[in-house]
């Protein structure tokens, strides 16, 4: 399956905060690179840009900008977080109070970067060059498997219609076809490469809260939990309370989804899937493939994180 693309659409830029954009995509990664001072020195340059003016303008941003305002926001922070660098004081404020409105944590988030993040026409990334290259690469297998999954719901709800059904479980299979070979694909990735750009994600030393990972899908997490529902918290003890506890992490845009699916698991002793299972032998298959898939998924992940994520 092919989830990037060989060159960029650079004809339609989201630069939101102007100046401080133009440096988180065009100068940030390669100041990076040269080194922390580097970065500091690139740094100054837009540190008093927040003006007054300049932040009332960004608090009334229409929501899909405000989105990528933040994205911006973020990926500054946390390259101050990993370069040991303080985040100009006006643009800290500015990243509080568009997280504010926004209801979201002042923090960069996994729904940022895969979802929020204009991959395919002005990339925000931490590397440039080849390893940006796999970096936009990295972040384009993630969307696709997001994507694939989203369909794997939509059709797994289509099955309540028997006259459906039939061809909801072809649609299934063939999503949980993409999601996986999204998945196989960061094996062939280049160790080297990744290995380059995966630390810009996690967490900065003494920081206070989660990196960006994958744990935090709705989308797999959804899956999951119309599966088994409440089976799940027999096997992953805490599953639930950590879900809740951290729901803040998860993307906003299906947060509503997975919280239903948890509340439906709680409340019943079934999954959501366990009625049309019992009256159709190929559900009943279809689960268990989804489930493999689940598995294997989980397992590439854990390995990846085990290598790559202290």
């Amino acid at each position: 399956m092919h989830f990037s693309t060989s060159a960029f659409q650079r004809s339609t830029l989201l630069r939101p905060l102007g100046s401080v954009s133009d440096f988180v995509v065009e100068r940030l990664p390669h100041a990076l690179a040269a080194s922390a001072e580097d970065f500091r020195a690139e740094l100054a340059k837009i540190a008093d840009a927040a003006t007054p003016h300049f932040h009332a303008q960004c608090l009334s941003l229409p929501a899909d900008l405000a989105r990528v305002a933040c994205l911006d926001l973020a990926v500054l922070a946390q390259a101050c977080g990993h370069t040991g660098t303080d985040v100009p004081a006006r643009l800290h404020l500015l990243f509080l109070d568009m997280a504010t409105r926004q209801s979201r944590l002042p923090t960069m988030l996994y729904e940022d970067c895969v979802l929020n993040n204009p991959i395919d026409t002005d990339p925000r990334l931490f590397t440039a060059n080849e390893t940006g290259a796999c970096e936009r690469d990295f972040l384009y297998l993630h969307r696709g498997i997001e994507e694939s999954i989203d369909t794997v719901l939509h059709h797994l709800h289509a099955m309540v219609d028997q006259d459906h059904r039939r061809a909801a479980i072809a649609a299934c299979d063939l999503g949980i076809k993409n999601a996986a070979a999204g998945f196989a694909a960061f094996h062939a990735m280049p160790m080297e490469q990744f290995a380059k750009f995966r630390g810009f994600y996690a967490a900065p030393a003494n920081a206070r809260h989660f990196g960006v990972s994958g744990r935090f899908s709705e989308s797999i997490n959804t899956l999951r939990l119309l599966l088994d529902g409440k089976r799940i918290g027999w096997v992953i003890p805490n599953y639930f309370h950590e879900i809740i506890d951290n729901l803040h992490y998860y993307p906003s845009q299906n947060r509503a989804r997975m919280i239903a699916a948890i509340e439906d698991a709680v409340i019943h002793d079934r999954a959501f899937i366990d009625p049309l299972t019992a009256a159709d032998e190929n559900v009943k298959k279809l689960a268990m493939r989804l489930r493999k898939f689940l598995d294997t998924s989980a397992g590439i992940h854990f390995q990846l994180v085990k290598k790559f994520v202290h």
